[in-house]
């Protein structure tokens, strides 16, 4: 069965010229010529409409994406700001319990070292005292010889931890002290080496004092609590003690 379809032409007639509409039957072939060509311009006009929509969601995507990046790139930035400051934190916090802790353990051996120096000396002083007054008893000895192994103790550790001003006014309190001390063990074994007696004695142990001083104005000096006082009157070695002794 043959179909049709409708043109619009124009006609010229004697009379002029009109408009009409003409309904023209088609063979099967043409027919479907006619459809191939309709369904095709169908056919580009909805890739056309797809291809706009799919151009206008593929830049939503971009933005969208785009969007998500910044904030995701703004919040890492802000989170590594973060970290930094809270290690820099932790760093200030660790740098100040090692000086809190440095401090405390050159405190607990400044007060260590200057009551054993200070009980060396007296325990030198009450030997002497002894000596003049009566015989002298092993249990003096022992007195003496525990009050000069407590300070050697205490100056060892010392030795690990003070300053080196502090060191050397302390090598040169322990050297004083061993000074001392020779000398009264060779007068209480009646040993003593040309010039020395019990006068002498006492006069070098008298001397200890005086270290003593400037040892304890050099390490209240480190710990922060010496007077403008005690700073004038303290009078350093000239050289450090030698460690061995």
């Amino acid at each position: 069965m043959l179909g049709s379809f409708d043109r619009f032409v124009i006609l010229r007639t004697s009379g002029g010229t009109c408009f009409d509409t003409v309904r023209f039957p088609l063979d099967p072939r043409s027919a479907r010529r006619l459809t191939s060509g309709v369904e095709r311009d169908q056919m580009m006009v909805s890739g056309l409409q797809a291809a706009s929509r799919g151009a206008v969601d593929l830049g939503s995507v971009f933005i969208a994406v785009a969007g998500v990046a910044g904030t995701l790139g703004g919040s890492l930035l802000t989170q590594r700001a973060s970290e930094r400051a809270k290690r820099r934190e932790i760093e200030l916090v660790r740098e100040h319990e090692e000086v809190s802790e440095n401090l405390a353990l050159r405190r607990t051996s400044y007060v260590e070292l200057n009551r054993d120096a200070r009980q060396f000396t007296t325990a030198l002083s009450q030997f002497l005292h002894v000596m003049q007054e009566r015989r002298v008893e092993e249990a003096d000895r022992a007195e003496l010889d525990e009050a000069k192994r407590t300070h050697r103790d205490t100056y060892s550790q010392a030795q690990l931890i003070v300053p080196d001003d502090v060191l050397a006014c302390a090598g040169a309190v322990n050297k004083a002290l061993n000074r001392v001390y020779g000398q009264v063990k060779r007068l209480d074994r009646e040993e003593p080496k040309p010039g020395e007696t019990i006068a002498t004695a006492f006069g070098a142990q008298a001397e200890v004092w005086e270290l003593l001083k400037n040892l304890r104005t050099l390490m209240r000096r480190d710990l922060g609590v010496a007077s403008v006082s005690d700073d004038a009157s303290v009078r350093l070695p000239t050289q450090l003690a030698d460690p061995r002794i």
